[in-house]
């Protein structure tokens, strides 16, 4: 069972972005604040990510990830809240 206090948010983004930039201040922000899960390319062209972690935390790099690291353009921004797992050592 997972902790209470652990949420998950489960984002699908388009919009104009290298991937690579912004996989690595995800992660970068992620490992700051504690927050497990991964970020990935998708099949679609979109950016896909999981984020596990305390609420507060995944509310930030949620937001930072809206805002888009980097200048990048965000299109379209799909956030989902799921049940945590609990599957993840680490970002």
């Amino acid at each position: 069972m997972v902790g209470m206090n652990k949420f998950r948010a489960h984002v699908i983004l388009s919009g104009m972005f290298q991937g690579f930039f912004v996989k690595s201040a995800v992660k970068s922000k992620a490992r700051v604040l504690k927050v497990t899960g991964w970020i990935r390319n998708n099949t679609e062209g979109e950016m896909e990510a999981i984020f596990e972690g305390e609420k507060g935390g995944l509310d930030e790099i949620v937001n930072f990830l809206r805002k888009g690291p980097n200048d990048i353009v965000v299109y379209n921004f799909d956030l989902k809240w799921e049940e945590p797992t609990g599957e993840f050592a680490e970002f």
